[in-house]
C-alpha cells in the first residue's frame, strides 16, 4: 500500500485520493480477480484472501491521523472484504491492521508525527498477520477486521482484537 500525503483534508490534492485509491483499493480487486480460479481450485476449500488494511481505514474507531486520502482507501478496501465475504460463501476474506511498522511509509509517517519511526518491528508484525491468518476459519473470521496482535501502554495502540469497521 501507499501512504503518501499527510495534511488536511481541504488542501489533500485531488491526485493523491486517485493514487491511494488506485493502490490500496483497486490493488486487492487486482489480486483477488487474477487468483479466483486459484482460490476456488483450493485444495483446503477454505482459502484465505486477506487484505491489508490500517486502523486509518475505521470509520467506528477514527483515527485523525490526517491522511485522509490513504484512510478513505483503507475504508473501501474494507468494505471490499465485507463484499467478498457476501459473494464467496466459500472464502474466508479478512482486513488486518498490521500495526505501525516501521517501514519506509510507516516511519514518514512516524516523523510527520513528530516520532523518529515508527513503533512496531517488521518481524513483529509480520508474525501477527501470520498468526491471525493461520487460525483463522470462516465462521469466526471471515469478513471481519483484525488487528496483528494486541499492545499495551502507547497512544498508537489498538487494545483490541478486531478494529471496528
Amino acid at each position: 500500500g501507499i501512504s503518501n500525503y499527510y495534511g488536511p483534508l481541504a488542501t489533500t490534492p485531488i491526485s493523491e485520493f486517485h493514487d491511494h485509491y488506485s493502490v490500496n483499493t483497486v490493488g486487492p480487486i487486482v489480486l483477488f480477480q487474477a487468483a479466483h480460479a486459484l482460490l476456488l481450485a483450493s485444495a483446503t476449500h477454505a482459502p484465505i484472501f486477506t487484505v491489508i488494511s490500517s486502523v486509518a481505514g475505521s470509520i467506528g474507531g477514527y483515527y485523525p491521523l490526517h491522511a485522509a486520502a490513504y484512510g478513505a482507501s483503507k475504508a473501501a478496501a474494507n468494505f471490499l472484504v465485507k463484499v467478498l465475504d457476501d459473494e464467496h460463501p466459500f472464502l474466508i476474506a479478512l482486513a488486518i491492521h498490521p500495526g505501525w511498522v516501521a517501514t519506509d511509509m510507516g516511519n514518514m509517517g512516524a516523523v510527520a508525527s513528530g516520532m523518529p519511526h515508527a513503533p512496531v518491528g517488521v518481524e513483529d508484525s509480520a508474525a501477527g498477520i501470520l498468526s491471525r491468518v493461520d487460525g483463522a476459519t470462516r465462521e469466526k473470521s471471515s469478513g471481519r477486521f483484525w488487528n496483528f496482535g494486541i499492545t499495551e501502554g502507547n497512544p498508537w495502540d489498538i487494545q483490541t482484537d478486531e478494529v471496528p469497521w
